[in-house]
């Protein structure tokens, strides 16, 4: 839902959905399956958790950051920014071009890097020495460089989406398949939600493809149906942007097990992504949260 997110952008783009309606959207599926999720992810904390917190731990990590670094509530005000950025509604490069020249000037005053250095960091990533092993790895990370991998394994998953949406099979599909199924609002948004899961997989998690390709093959169906742009938007981003991570051989997927250093045995943990779609469901029967072409409610 952050206003700074790619897919948020690219989801409202190709749909004709202003940003911030887009967002507006969001919420009546996205705050609710956060919520669940939360209480969820509580209840096995509660239940799986395991001896105390390490105090001693906890005071040399923050011993080991106040050596190397200034500790300052204002180092708080570029968070604080991003935020706004959101409540006053700001365009999205603009908010985030903000962001980041009020974090380089703090990093200039506050911690003593020059510009040359910052402008390093910023493509090979942050790199320190403290002598502490388990804070180490917490800020030696990030940078251009550091995403080359993934970018490359992006490319290549890209190049294999647009070979199967070239090849006329999804086309097939959701002409001769999905399509003909779509009697009313509840199942076409249920088939919007398959079929950005099936584009997914086809294309190792590729969330770029899944939303251009299902919003380019429904969005005449919802104009018929009279249904606004920004159900067929959140749609879109409630199953072609979430279900990334949970597509195995995904590129989001690689990118969560290096990032967490674990296999793919997190996928049925993650709770959100699968009650997203639900709540989704529960919009297109009910019609809450859901607009006909004026913008005006519908009904159940």
């Amino acid at each position: 839902m952050s206003p700074l997110s790619d897919t948020t952008n690219l989801a409202s783009g190709v749909s004709k959905v202003p940003l911030y309606d887009h967002i507006h959207s969001m919420q009546y599926t996205t705050l609710p399956a956060a919520v669940v999720a939360l209480v969820l992810f509580t209840i096995a904390g509660l239940y799986y958790s395991g001896g105390s917190m390490d105090l001693a731990q906890q005071k040399l990590i923050m011993d080991t950051l106040s050596q190397h670094f200034t500790i300052n509530i204002l180092l708080i005000l570029p968070a604080i920014l991003v935020i706004l950025i959101s409540v006053f509604k700001l365009p999205s490069l603009l908010g985030m071009g903000l962001a980041v020249v009020v974090s380089a000037i703090f990093a200039m005053v506050f911690q003593g890097v020059n510009f040359v250095d910052l402008m390093n960091y910023a493509f090979n990533g942050f790199s320190i020495e403290t002598g502490v092993s388990i804070v180490d790895p917490m800020l030696n990370r990030g940078g251009v460089l550091s995403m080359s991998e993934l970018l490359v394994t992006f490319m290549v998953a890209s190049v294999m989406g647009a070979v199967i949406t070239s090849s006329g099979i999804l086309d097939v599909l959701a002409k001769n398949v999905l399509l003909k199924f779509i009697k009313n609002r509840t199942v076409l948004v249920f088939v919007t939600l398959v079929y950005c899961y099936i584009v997914n997989f086809l294309t190792a998690g590729g969330q770029t493809v899944s939303i251009i390709v299902t919003e380019q093959t429904f969005e005449s169906t919802y104009e018929d149906m009279n249904i606004s742009r920004k159900v067929l938007s959140r749609t879109l981003e409630d199953s072609g942007t979430l279900s990334a991570p949970i597509v195995p051989w995904g590129v989001a997927t690689i990118y969560v097990m290096g990032v967490l250093g674990c296999s793919t045995a997190y996928i049925p943990y993650a709770w959100f992504i699968f009650i997203v779609p639900v709540f989704s469901m529960i919009c297109a029967i009910t019609g809450i949260g859901v607009w006909d072409k004026e913008e005006k409610p519908v009904r159940k």
